[in-house]
Formats: C-alpha cells, structure tokens, sequence
C-alpha cells in the first residue's frame, strides 16, 4: 500500500511541475527523491496607501483614505461641511460623492469642494443699488447677484433726484434690530420666539430643533453702522432679499412776520402744492408775501405755490385803516375827513361863516380844533349858530390874506395856529408883536386859531 503511494505523488510532480498563484506572485513545486516543495519566483509588496487631497478641508473631508492589501476594494466617500459642496473628484464635476476602487498600487486621488453660492436679491424704490463683492466693485447686477456663502458684500443706493434713503429692509424687516443666534436648551424639540422690531413683534421661526442645536434669528450679520447707512456692509450667510427706501427730500417752508398768524409752514417733499394763508393779528392786515430782499412775491391771500428748495418767505402787513368823517351844521364847515391808520391822531376843524359861531361837536367837545384817535370809524358834527349883535364884536384881532401870507394883527404875546384844509397843523408859533406874518409854501384854504379863540378860514391865493 506504501509503495502505490509513493508512486501516485512521484507521478504527479512530473505530470504538474508548476503551478501559480495569483497575478502578481508564482510559486513553484518541485519533486526531489519523491518529495514535494514549495518556493517563490519573486519579491512583491504585501500592501498600498490610497491618500486623498482635499482642495480646502474648512469646505468638507473625505473618509477611505489609509493603507490596504494589494487586490483590497477600497470605497472613498466625500462630505461637505455646512454651507458648502462637493464637487467631484480627480478633477471632474459630476458630484459623485463617492468612489470604489480596487488596490494594485499606490494612489492618491483628488477631492474638490466649493463654497455653496447663494441668491442675493436688491430691490430699491426711488433709486438704484449696485453691488461690490469681497472689495471688487461692482454695477447694477442682474437678479439674482450669486455670491459664495460668508462673502463680505457692500451695497451702496442711489437714490434718484430730490430723494434720499430711509432705511434699508432685510429679509422682509426693517433692519433696525439686530439678533444674536441661540441654543436651544430645553427637550422639547421646539424653539418658537418673537422679535420685536419697531415695536412689532415679529414671529422668526416656528420649528422643531434638536437639543443643544445653534439656530440663527438673524441671517445677514451686518458690519458697519446700522439700517440707514449708506453704503452699507454685511456678510452673506444664506439668500437674502435686501431692499433699499428711498423717499423724496424734505423741505423746510418757513414764514415770518409781525402782528399775523399764518397757516400753511413747515417741512415738504419736493414738488409738493403749499398753500399759505395770514391772517393778521392786533388790528394788521396782510400787505404782501416778500422774499429775503424784500421783493413782492405775491399779494394773494391765501398763495399757493411748489415746492423747490428751502424757503424762507416774509410777510408784510400793516395797520388796520379807520374812517373818520365830519359834517357841519348850517352856518360853517367842518374838515378832517379821511382815512387813517388804526390808533393815529386826526385833527378835525370847525370854521364859521360870516356872521355864524362854532358852539360844539355833536359829543360836547366846544373846541373848534380839536385831536381825535382812530381805534374805529367815526364821525363828528359841528354846529353853528347865527351871531346875535354882541356875538359881532371880534376885539382887537384881526385875520386876513395877503396873497401866499396870512397876517393876523392884535395877537401879541399869544399863540397863534395855522391848519391845512384836511385839519393837519402846518404852523405853531407865539407872536411876539403885534403884527405876525406867516408865509405859506402852498395856495389854498386854512383855519387860523389865535389863542383859545375861535377859529377864522383863511384863503389864500396862487
């Protein structure tokens, strides 16, 4: 039985004098004196590194990287960190985000990330916006403007002719608040809160969160000033829709003047209708609306005009206009008629006829001459009545025209006065002799009172 044994393996190294093994390694068998031994044709490597590079290992990382047997499979899985993607790898775009491959050698094998780019939209009313990013300027973007995330951005609005910016309004609010991220701490799985903004609140977020998970109110963090800077910087962390406002300019209207009250000042848009209206005050009336240089700019009342600029208007008014009007009785005149200023003096004369006397004014005043003051319309009545034989008797004194002079005789050491035809005083003067002369620059008709007397009419010719 021993003997066929040792003759089947005898037979079988000659039949079978190599066999290999694997595609990389031979082995050999060989018989001597009937016993089978193995050996190696060559040296090969017992294993590979597979090494992965990665473009920017803040964007994401890859697993599968290490060192493998020779023929192992080996399965590459990349995976992008937050606001970022995977693009691909060994160059290409496709982004596959995981590889297999069998190991027969060294290898390294590329991975691609990019920062995930996000819409940002501007919008403006009255204006333009244009966009600068990471410090490049820029124009008047096409919407949406694509900007890669935590890009620091510049906007800066231009506002149209006679308007100016109000505020800027971030994702629907007014920017004006700006909110710091939180975490939530409780077990719920529900963060729910309120924002109050320009005393509204505002609901941000009604979501289910895990513990401890960081959730952010305020998407763009804004950089420098606040919500009415122009222009205005801020950071992009996710789509943002930015609108900038604008509204027209405003204008100061400002009025000034005494004694009036007028409607209508104050602050206007550009173009706006204002209507003024005065109304004078402590017996004033309105005059005219006058610039800085005192030029008339209108006599309406009220005055309606647009708005262009700053301005300053004056008003002009004046005094009330009191009617004062005398008559006379039989036997005389009366003069002082006329119109004159609220509150001013106005004389009013009595004069006789020829054998007539003044006995009074209608209110009991006996003075022939006399000072009224106009606070209202008045009117006055001078009465006379015919001289009786002893009423004819006129003293010493004498008054007459000497062409343009008046001459009055007898009027020593008195005080002798002179009235034009409307009741004015034009002379006042104390005869020191007997005989005065008083020459007057116009022809016409004059009351001359001599002393406390009566008064005479003087008429003087051209």
């Amino acid at each position: 039985m021993k003997r066929y044994i040792r003759l089947y393996c005898c037979l079988f190294a000659v039949m079978m004098p190599t066999v290999c093994f694997g595609s990389s390694v031979d082995k050999t068998f060989s018989a001597v004196n009937g016993i089978v031994s193995l050996s190696e044709a060559t040296d090969i490597a017992d294993n590979y590194t597979v090494t992965v590079q990665v473009n920017d290992t803040t964007m994401g990382y890859v697993t599968g990287a290490g060192v493998y047997d020779n023929g192992d499979t080996v399965t590459l899985r990349a995976y992008a960190n937050a606001h970022c993607e995977f693009v691909g790898f060994n160059g290409t775009n496709d982004n596959v985000d995981s590889v297999s491959f069998v190991v027969t050698n060294d290898t390294t094998i590329t991975a691609t990330f990019i920062h995930r780019f996000l819409d940002l939209f501007t919008s403006v009313t009255n204006g333009t916006v244009t966009v600068d990013i990471e410090g490049n300027p820029g124009d008047v973007q096409v919407q949406p403007v694509q900007v890669e995330y935590n890009d620091s951005i510049t906007l800066t609005v231009t506002p149209d002719s006679h308007h100016h910016l109000v505020y800027w309004v971030v994702n629907t609010y007014r920017f004006d608040t700006i909110v710091n991220s939180i975490f939530v701490l409780d077990s719920t799985w529900i963060a729910s809160t309120y924002v109050d903004i320009d005393g509204i609140e505002h609901e941000v977020w009604d979501s289910a969160y895990h513990y401890d998970e960081e959730v952010i109110i305020n998407r763009v963090n804004v950089e420098s000033g606040n919500y009415q800077d122009n222009p205005l910087g801020m950071r992009i962390t996710n789509h943002t829709e930015v609108h900038a406002e604008c509204i027209m300019d405003y204008y100061n209207v400002t009025v000034e003047g005494d004694y009036v009250y007028v409607y209508g000042d104050g602050p206007y848009h550009y173009g706006d209708s204002v209507t003024l209206r005065a109304t004078g005050l402590e017996f004033h009336h309105f005059v005219a609306w006058l610039n800085a240089d005192g030029d008339t700019l209108s006599t309406q009342n009220p005055w309606s005009f647009r708005v262009e600029g700053d301005m300053t208007i004056y008003v002009a008014t004046a005094l009330d206009m009191m009617h004062l009007s005398v008559s006379a009785s039989q036997g005389g005149s009366a003069y002082g008629s006329g119109d004159y200023e609220y509150g001013s003096p106005a004389t009013i004369t009595a004069v006789p006829n020829s054998g007539y006397n003044f006995i009074r004014w209608d209110d009991g005043n006996a003075d022939s001459v006399r000072v009224v003051y106009l606070y209202e319309n008045l009117h006055f009545h001078a009465i006379f009545s015919r001289l009786g034989i002893d009423d004819a008797d006129m003293g010493d004194i004498q008054v007459y025209a000497a062409e343009r002079t008046i001459v009055v005789k007898g009027a020593a050491r008195k005080i002798i006065s002179v009235f034009d035809a409307v009741g004015r005083q034009v002379v006042s003067t104390k005869a020191d002799d007997d005989t005065v002369r008083l020459t007057m620059e116009e022809a016409g008709v004059y009351m001359v009172q001599v002393g406390d007397g009566r008064a005479y009419r003087v008429m003087l010719m051209q």
